[in-house]
């Protein structure tokens, strides 16, 4: 079957595999997540055994925006939003790095004190996204980084507790700093907070060209707040994807 073109993401777990997919939005708890792109789905053992030897994923740099506001703390998924954000997150960084062993991954908290500059480590700026780790392919780096991602308040803003365009500006920065440049670039945005209307529609646009521009693809899970978040998130994505409003999930 055709598939919608890139709009909000979500990862989904077979029980023997697990994979990154497309869908319309993350609104199911990640105990319920199944894989949703059938041609994927090995029907019998002898067809895992086949797909597991010929299906091989390109060299990819990845960024991983999280969100750990205070909105995180909501119960809605089980346990929480932070950890069911955690577990998917573990799930795309094993598939991102089983899947081809040079692909590297990074790790930005949008909720920071203040921005870190890339390459360098040193705190500096006021966009608030935090860079925990460079792209880089070390498991252990990886894990620490997840693991250690501090809830924090909505800082200067009122509304909302992550800045997603100076989020997706950092992680574009360091992705331009990757170690490799021949691979794929893409950033995966979990957003669990309210985007308030201080979050301008043509800012969220000028992020999504940014990204076009750089070659930078994207895709972008919700946890919760789709009532709020949907149509701002098709914004960014539908200009990061060079096409206008409408999108293609349903």
């Amino acid at each position: 079957p055709n598939l919608p073109s890139p709009s909000l993401t979500t990862i989904r777990r077979h029980p023997t595999r697990s994979y990154c997919t497309l869908a319309a939005a993350a609104s199911c708890p990640p105990s319920l997540f199944s894989t949703f792109n059938t041609q994927l789905v090995p029907k019998t053992k002898k067809d895992l055994q086949k797909q597991t030897h010929t299906i091989i994923m390109p060299l990819e740099s990845c960024i991983i925006l999280l969100d750990n506001s205070e909105y995180m703390r909501n119960g809605d998924y089980v346990p929480t939003r932070l950890e069911a954000q955690h577990d998917a997150a573990n799930l795309l960084v094993n598939h991102k790095t089983q899947s081809n062993p040079e692909s590297t991954v990074g790790v930005i908290a949008m909720s920071g004190t203040t921005a870190t500059t890339v390459g360098s480590g040193s705190g500096g700026g006021t966009s608030g996204a935090q860079l925990l780790v460079s792209p880089t392919d070390d498991m252990g780096k990886i894990l620490a980084a997840l693991h250690g991602v501090p809830t924090r308040g909505p800082g200067a803003s009122t509304a909302s507790g992550v800045d997603i365009p100076a989020s997706v500006q950092v992680a574009s920065l360091a992705l331009k700093h990757r170690r490799n440049k021949n691979g794929m670039q893409r950033v995966v945005v979990f957003v669990g907070s309210p985007l308030g209307d201080e979050v301008d529609n043509r800012i969220l646009q000028r992020a999504g060209r940014q990204l076009k521009k750089n070659n930078v693809a994207i895709d972008v899970v919700a946890l919760g707040e789709l009532e709020v978040n949907e149509e701002r998130l098709r914004v960014l994505v539908d200009a990061a994807n060079g096409t206008s409003g409408g999108g293609g999930s349903t």
